[in-house]
This record gives structure tokens, sequence and C-alpha cells, in this order.
């Protein structure tokens, strides 16, 4: 029987959640730019006021549908892991100790072309973190899980997939909530972040994991030298 590398997995979570801290570290500078909300938050919304809940009920739920859809559409159910539990168990408080942290900085009070730029950092953030999660094969959020999985089956490429399901997002999300939210709900920054978010992660995948995967690889030589002795 192989023994469990516990190094190595504690390897893995702690860079698992270090990008997990700087995707919510993006996620609280693009809510503080009050410039618009993410695609996906604006979808969870909609279904919120659709179904006469609250939106972190709505955020439940549709996680529970991804994962449904997941393990019996895609019959996926062992990219299921670890990874996916601490994401949907810490994104909420990672995402509100930053809160505190970016609010001093009031970033909602700058001329809108710099609050677009700081949409544009935040979309960077998500990105490197996400890449970050993804290399270290824990799995990752259920949302984010069914977009990768579908890229897989399709064998479309991540960006232009990644596109299309945040439009998707927005529109069914901006059509639930009503017209009326546009400027808070739905902004400028959202279809920033639609358009721009799919091609920095696909860029940053590549690239991230390259650098991440030799530091928290195993190496198993000196278990091969052992085993020869």
């Amino acid at each position: 029987m192989k023994n469990i590398n516990l190094f190595q997995l504690t390897k893995r979570i702690i860079v698992f959640l270090a990008g997990l801290l700087i995707i919510q570290t993006g996620v609280a500078i693009f809510i503080q730019t009050s410039i618009g909300a993410d695609p996906f938050t604006i979808f969870t919304t909609g279904i919120a006021r659709l179904l006469h809940m609250n939106v972190g009920n709505a955020n439940l739920f549709l996680s529970i549908i991804f994962t449904l859809v997941i393990v019996v559409v895609f019959r996926e159910w062992k990219q299921i892991n670890i990874g996916t539990v601490m994401a949907l168990a810490f994104a909420g408080v990672c995402i509100n100790l930053m809160n505190r942290v970016i609010m001093p900085l009031s970033l909602g009070s700058f001329p809108v072309p710099v609050r677009l730029l700081f949409v544009v950092i935040s979309c960077i953030l998500i990105a490197v973190g996400f890449s970050m999660e993804k290399a270290c094969d824990l799995g990752v959020a259920p949302n984010d899980l069914f977009i990768l999985i579908f890229t897989d089956k399709t064998r479309i490429e991540y960006r232009f997939v990644r596109i299309g399901i945040d439009i998707t997002f927005l529109t069914v999300g901006f059509l639930l909530c009503g017209v009326n939210t546009f400027g808070s709900t739905l902004g400028f920054g959202t279809v920033l972040n639609a358009l721009i978010q799919g091609p920095l992660i696909q860029f940053f995948m590549e690239h991230i994991e390259k650098a991440i995967r030799p530091v928290i690889a195993y190496d198993n030589s000196k278990e091969a030298e052992k085993e020869a002795f």
C-alpha cells in the first residue's frame, strides 16, 4: 500500500488557501469599486429574487445544482475533492476579511476610468488565485469546476467557454433582477469582467501551473533509493 504523503498534501492545501485568499482579495476590490457586480453574483441575485430567498441561500442552492450536474450529467464525481469543500467553506470568511481591509481605501470614490482600472487589477488577482487553486489538483468551487469540465467535454478553449457562460449569467441575472438595477448590480465593471476574466484565467493557468507544480510536487527519488536498499 502506498503511503499518503502528508507533506505534499500540506503544501498543496497551503497553496490552495493562498490562491483562495488572492481570489477573494480580487473580489473585494471589485465590490469596493461600486461599478457593478461580477456576472455570477448577478445571476445568483436574480435566482434569489426568483425563488424568494436571500443571496447566501441562492448561492448554496446553485452550488448544489452545479454539483448534481457534475455528478449526474457529466459523471465526473471524482473531480469533486477537498478543494471543492474548502472553497465553499472558506470563501465567505476570506471575502469578509478582505472587504474590511480594502474598505478604508474608498475605491468607489475614484473617477470611473480609475475604478475600471481597479476592476482589471481585480480580474488579474482572481485569475492568478484560481490558477493556483487548479494547479494544486484538489478541486475547485462547483461553478468553476462546471466550466472546467464543460471545456474538457466540448474541447473549446477555456476563454471562449468562460466568456459565453459569464455573458449568459449576466443576461439571465439582469433579466431576473430588473432593468432598474443598472449602475448598482449591473455596471460597466460587470461587462468588463465578463469579457476579460476568461482570457486572463486561460493565460495565467498555463504559466502559474508551470511555476507552482515543482513547488508542490513530491520527489519520489528518495523513496526509490530507500526501496532499492
